[in-house]
This record gives C-alpha cells, structure tokens and sequence, in this order.
C-alpha cells in the first residue's frame, strides 16, 4: 500500500510498528530531527542577515541541542536490537577519544562531535516509520530545491535573504576576500578552468547550505537515498528527489558531485550482486585506485582529484608512528582537504580502523535494496575522504544518510526478487 508517499511492503515489520501512537511520536521526533539537523544553519544565517548577531557558539549550540535531543528520544523509547553496537562503538570512540586528547594534550572535540552525528542519527533511523522517512525526504528536497530555485533565478534575493558570505566570516571566522562583492561563499565563485557541465554560468549554487560543497554532497546523498528506497517512494517523491538531484548537479558544477551519481547508476546493477561482506573491499579498492594514479601522475600540484589524490598518497608516505599512534591530535583541524589524515590524527589508526569496520558493516547488506544503500554508503565515504576533510561528516548532510543507514538495518530483508 501507499502511505503518504511511502510504499509499504506487507509484512513490513517498521509498518507494523508503526501502527502504535508511541512509536509514531518517537519517528516523528526523529524525522524531524533529520529535518532541523539539515536546515538549521540557513535559517540563522537568514537571522544573522537581518541583524540578529550569530556567533559560532550559537551554531555549536544548535548542534549540541539537536544532538541532546536526539540521546533523549533514543533513551525514552523502547531499545532496539542494533542499539547495543551503536552504545559499545560511542564507548570506543569515547575511550579512543580521550586517549588522543591525554597524548596530543589537545581535546580531540571534533571527530568526537562526527561520531556522534552518525551514532545518534543511526539509532534514530531504526525509529524512523517507512512514512516518516519518505515524508522527510519529500519535505527536505522542496525545502532545497526551493532555496536552490531562488539561487538560480534571483541571486540577489538569495543573497539578501541570507548573506552567506557574513554568516561565514560571523561562525568561522572567514575573512571576505576584496574581490568577492557577491555575497556568497569565496569558493562559490566561478574561477577559470574549472570544470563546469555549461548549463548554467553563474557562481556555483550552495541552497541552503550556504557552500557549494555540502550542497554537491546533499546531491549524492541524495541519489543514494533514491536509488535504496525506490520501491517505497511515491512517483511525486521519486520526481522531486531526481528533479533536485538533477538541478544541483547542473548548477553547482562539482566535479566530485557529478562523477559520483554517474558511478552510482552504473553501480546499481552490480551492487545487489556482490557479496554481503563485499562492501568491507571498498576502502582498499579506493586506496589503492588513488595510490594507483599518484604512481602513474604524481603531485601535479593542482587543486583537483589527481592533486587531492596525491596528498593522500604523501600523508601514508610520510606520515610519522607518531601520527599513526595518536599524538598528532592538535594537526586534524589542517587537514581541510584531506578526510583520511582528518580521522586519523583525530582518533589514530585504530580510530580509523573502528570508523572503517563501522561504515562497512553497521548498514545491513543482505538483500537487493540494502545492498545498494550499503555499497553506496562506502563508497560515498571513503571516496569523499580522499578530497574533502570534515564536510563528508557535516550533520547539515550527513543526518539524512545515517537516518536511513538505520532506518534500513531495522527492516525484514526483502527476499522476493519482484518486490526488491
């Protein structure tokens, strides 16, 4: 059946649950916790644009509250059978955590902060109903394509609404460069030779939010979303989602954006047939593709995939016992570019190794759908690592995928080929 957008296969356990006011209040908490986590940063900076001061410590507040409010909805509610994995991992991440900080005598608060967003949004995804998350993905892609919509067709109106230049330099202390008089983000600004798919000419669209990176990683998200969920979307959340997809890509102009939704179509007639424990092979895949192209191009020195890919190859080269052992805490806030040195000099090598077997085998894999969440999910990740620090890790995007990472794992298989 149809239940406000979301197909409902029957004997679904999640419909079933489903049925019960209790269980209906905690995914509606959930969903909308997924919904505030993504939007919250344009709505302060539309109240930073129009004169009500926002610092960094009012949006590390908004964080934290979210994050709270999600533990409290996790502990009220009845526990479910993933919950103790995701209670013994955040008490290793913790333990780990505080080991960094006593040797690199700097309190490792970031990676601790990313763990976080996955955990508590995994654990909430499993009390998410089948409607829930179907009606969160119709209301955040209208949300975005709307913003997105606005971009495109008014910039100034855009800009005016929301000043992402000054809502950046007010939360993270980032100067406007003097040749930046558009308002937006620096790094939205179109430079020469940069690549860009020619549909649209203006500065590279960021929605809501605010930076064209994180709105070209809300796009592969995306894409993985619909592609996992297709048979339990309606046809209008199916043409909102791919519309959105679609827009972004053509207008954000994002290299990494762009060749990741293409592998990914091609990826959905070979996920479902790899192996369960396949998705463990995808980050030794990816090293050894970058390790590969460093081998054969070394450091070009440029600002692209090969010269992001050979700072990834440089950091295993050179990186000292050391960085691997935990004392080079202090260094992980450098690492902007580079997501693998982020996690590791934050939580060490056996952070990194926890962070790795987690992606891997925490989203359940044992049918057609899963399969394409899972795999996509790994791929996503540890692809984004190689070019980008801590967006890959942002809650403004990452909340929706581990909403539905835990969402996934607390469905029945589907083990009717008809119906996967």
């Amino acid at each position: 059946m149809t239940l406000i957008g979301a197909r409902i296969p029957r004997g679904d356990a999640m419909a079933t649950v489903a049925g019960s006011g209790a269980s209906w209040t905690a995914g509606g908490n959930a969903a909308g916790l997924g919904l505030a986590a993504t939007t919250y940063s344009i709505i302060l900076a539309a109240l930073n644009a129009h004169g009500f001061g926002i610092g960094l410590p009012i949006v590390i507040g908004v964080e934290i509250a979210i994050l709270f409010t999600g533990l409290v909805v996790i502990i009220i509610t009845s526990p479910l059978s993933s919950d103790p994995i995701v209670l013994a991992v955040l008490i290793a991440v913790i333990a780990i955590n505080s080991l960094v900080s006593f040797l690199s005598q700097v309190f490792a608060v970031d990676l601790l902060r990313d763990w976080l967003v996955i955990l508590v949004f995994c654990a909430l995804g499993q009390r998410c109903s089948p409607a829930g998350i179907a009606r969160l993905l119709a209301i955040t892609n209208t949300i975005v394509l709307a913003v997105l919509l606005l971009e495109v067709i008014d910039l100034p109106a855009y800009v005016t609404t929301f000043q992402p230049a000054l809502f950046y330099q007010a939360t993270r202390g980032a100067e406007i460069a003097a040749y930046n008089t558009t308002g937006l983000w620096g790094g939205a600004i179109n430079v020469e030779g940069h690549f860009n798919v020619g549909f649209y000419t203006g500065p590279r669209t960021s929605s809501i939010f605010l930076e064209m990176v994180s709105n070209a990683n809300f796009a592969a998200i995306d894409a993985i979303l619909l592609l996992s969920l297709w048979p339990r979307l309606g046809i209008l959340v199916r043409l909102l989602t791919g519309a959105t997809i679609a827009l972004i890509l053509l207008t954000t102009n994002s290299r990494f954006g762009t060749g990741f939704v293409v592998m990914l179509l091609f990826g959905q007639a070979l996920f479902p047939r790899l192996p369960k424990r396949g998705v463990l092979l995808v980050f030794p895949f990816i090293a050894l593709v970058a390790l590969a192209i460093y081998a054969v191009l070394g450091d070009t020195g440029t600002d692209d995939l090969v010269g992001r890919t050979a700072a990834f190859a440089k950091l295993l080269r050179d990186a000292t016992p050391g960085f691997y052992l935990g004392f080079d805490g202090a260094t992980a806030k450098t690492y902007v570019d580079n997501g693998y040195g982020f996690i590791i000099a934050g939580g060490s090598l056996i952070g990194f190794v926890l962070f790795w077997l987690y992606v891997s085998l925490f989203p359940r894999a044992d049918d057609a759908l899963s399969r394409k969440l899972a795999y996509g999910t790994a791929l996503y990740i540890f692809s984004e690592l190689l070019i980008s620090g801590t967006s890959v890790l942002s809650i403004k995007t990452g909340a929706l995928l581990w909403l539905m990472v835990g969402h996934t794992r607390a469905l029945p298989a589907v083990t009717d080929a008809s119906r996967a």
